[in-house]
């Protein structure tokens, strides 16, 4: 997520994946002030409408997600607009790349925690553009690219020497992200370039990075600009996410095996009280559930009291494996010591 502070009161941001949308579902409550850019359908003319582009501010009274969970609805009633618009009522479809305001009156420090831990999450991607002529390496940090190496060369093909000299320039790419240690590596270029990069990675590049593959048009500094407007990023982006989650599942499952798992939600409570949880699982499904029964609050402040002891929460998708196991239970959590 994006975060730009108008004023202590007022932010700016722009939903760059799922995980921000759940963001501000968890933020975004009744009495607050969202406006924007969204479309609306006005009156043009006698008996004519036309659905356009306007700004619009609302006051919020309902949040939830749309049916096939792929926006965030934000319905409120009108309190300005751009345009003459008929009804009372807006609702603001929120979905990956949309932009808008939020006012609050007070903003909670669990809240402002939420934005914080939304603009941090996104790590770096580190990509290789590759081609004929050029090998460029970048970091890609919330859609900002960062240079780090730029390789061009220009061999002719009937030189003997033109594969030496194209190894050569792969060996020196691969030696820089090595002495960096990525945890992800996107290899992107035309044709067959990104599979000649990703066999010399298999023999010298370290193997805990992880590696991925994707066709651009053109190696070098244009295809990593192409592959950052690419959905392919946003995929990367999200499969980091998802791993992550996937690896405290794969601890939480361990510790079903010695004793240190507790499930549901009074029990995962009793522990956090105790200062004796090292992290929550909760099923986006079940969260989502609580809210729209306008239980939120009961999730929200064990939420809140979990990660004032040092405690992580980590919400679970259907795209993570075992989803089932942790949606069963709705809340989860592995605990530092047995309680006999």
């Amino acid at each position: 997520m994006i975060v730009e502070w108008e004023d202590k009161n007022t932010v700016r941001i722009r939903v760059e994946d799922e995980y921000d949308l759940l963001t501000l579902f968890k933020i975004v409550g009744e009495g607050d002030v969202v406006y924007g850019y969204d479309f609306r359908t006005i009156k043009i003319s006698e008996g004519k409408k036309e659905r356009v582009k306007v700004w619009i501010k609302i006051e919020v009274e309902n949040v939830k997600f749309s049916e096939y969970e792929d926006a965030l609805r934000i319905n409120g009633r009108i309190l300005d607009a751009s345009e003459i618009v008929s009804g009372k009522y807006h609702t603001f479809d929120v979905r990956i790349g949309s932009e808008l305001y939020i006012q609050k009156k007070i903003w909670s420090k669990y809240e402002l925690s939420e934005l914080e831990k939304a603009q941090k999450k996104t790590k770096e991607i580190y990509t290789v553009s590759i081609d004929d002529s050029e090998i460029c390496l970048a970091s890609i940090f919330r859609n900002k690219v960062n240079i780090i190496e730029d390789l061009r060369f220009s061999v002719p093909k009937e030189d003997p020497e033109r594969d030496s000299v194209f190894i050569e320039k792969i060996s020196r790419v691969i030696k820089i992200i090595n002495e960096r240690e990525p945890e992800l590596l996107v290899i992107v270029g035309p044709i067959f370039y990104p599979d000649i990069f990703d066999k010399e990675c298999e023999k010298k590049l370290n193997k805990e990075i992880k590696r991925l593959k994707f066709k651009v048009s053109r190696g070098g500094k244009f295809g990593i600009y192409e592959f950052l407007r690419r959905k392919e990023y946003l995929d990367v982006i999200k499969e980091q996410e998802v791993a992550q989650v996937n690896k405290k599942i794969a601890e939480f499952l361990e510790a079903l095996i010695s004793g240190l798992a507790v499930f549901g939600f009074e029990s995962v409570r009793e522990y956090v009280y105790m200062q004796n949880v090292e992290f929550i699982l909760i099923s986006y499904d079940y969260f989502k559930k609580l809210k729209e029964e306008g239980r939120s609050s009961e999730i929200l402040d064990l939420i809140k009291l979990a990660e004032e002891c040092g405690s992580r929460v980590y919400f679970v998708f259907k795209t993570n494996e075992n989803f089932e196991t942790i949606d069963r239970f709705g809340i989860v959590a592995k605990v530092r010591y047995k309680i006999d």
